[in-house]
């Protein structure tokens, strides 16, 4: 069973990540520091990943008021850097998801 967790800044959530015994790590995360390895995810993609994962379930909610503000509040240099990331995982920008979202 995985247990959601959320935390506000993704680097947190990381150094907490190595030092969780790995059955808890397992239950919080929903895989071990093994199968990490074994997909060859480095920390430093592990880290984009829970950051961008963050931000993306943050703009979906629509719990924000600017992109700016998004950005910085996960830890992002500035929004560039957030733009950027964005691009790299949806192969666009924030301000095209964000047009082409369907209304739920």
């Amino acid at each position: 069973m995985v247990v959601p967790v959320e935390f506000n800044a993704a680097g947190h959530l990381i150094i907490i990540a190595y030092f969780l015994h790995p059955p808890v790590m397992k239950a919080f995360f929903g895989f071990d520091a093994k199968e990490v390895a074994d997909k060859r995810v480095t920390p430093k993609m592990f880290r984009k990943i829970c950051q961008f994962d963050g931000a993306f379930r943050q703009l979906n909610q629509g719990k924000f008021s600017r992109l700016a503000d998004l950005a910085y509040e996960h830890d992002y240099a500035d929004p560039s850097h957030f733009i950027r990331v964005f691009r790299e995982f949806t192969h666009r920008s924030p301000g095209e998801y964000l047009k082409n979202m369907p209304d739920v």
